[in-house]
């Protein structure tokens, strides 16, 4: 099967995403230099929970997200809903649900953790809703005939 690079979305959708990645990996970075040491005396600590999140969700989940909304539409034949305007939503959702965990873990803060969980669980279910419907078993999707591609 070929790519369908005339189904790939506009490259603002994911690349909001993709361009996010270095922010969280400098931030990152700057985190683990001003803890040092203390990132070190429990798995526990928010110096080291607060850091571990910044890459999970902020490098991770951005590149994971935009790589998906990318990678669907163009190699796999899957239609994703709502555009460049639901990929701005989604994005929001992320990196603002990202950035409050991180504060509430770094600063403990049961507030700022449920606005955090609050805003990442809206950003799951955008994504749910933007991808699934596309790949839900129907007549012939590309998602169920990709089995029978591969030997």
């Amino acid at each position: 099967m070929r790519l369908a690079l005339d189904q790939a979305p506009a490259p603002a959708g994911p690349g909001r995403f993709l361009h996010t990645v270095p922010a969280w990996g400098a931030l990152a970075g700057l985190m683990l230099m001003v803890e040092g040491p203390a990132l070190l005396l429990s798995r526990w600590s928010p110096a080291t929970v607060a850091p571990v999140h910044v890459f999970t969700l902020g490098v991770l989940g951005n590149a994971m997200f935009g790589s998906l909304l990318q990678f669907l539409p163009a190699a796999a034949g899957v239609r994703v809903r709502g555009g460049s305007r639901e990929a701005a939503w989604l994005h929001g959702a992320l990196n603002l649900g990202s950035a409050a965990l991180v504060a509430g873990l770094w600063w403990p803060s049961a507030l700022l953790r449920g606005i955090g969980a609050c805003a990442l669980a809206l950003a799951f279910l955008l994504l749910v809703s933007a991808t699934l419907p596309g790949c839900w078993p129907g007549p012939a999707t590309a998602c169920c005939t990709q089995a029978s591609v591969w030997p």
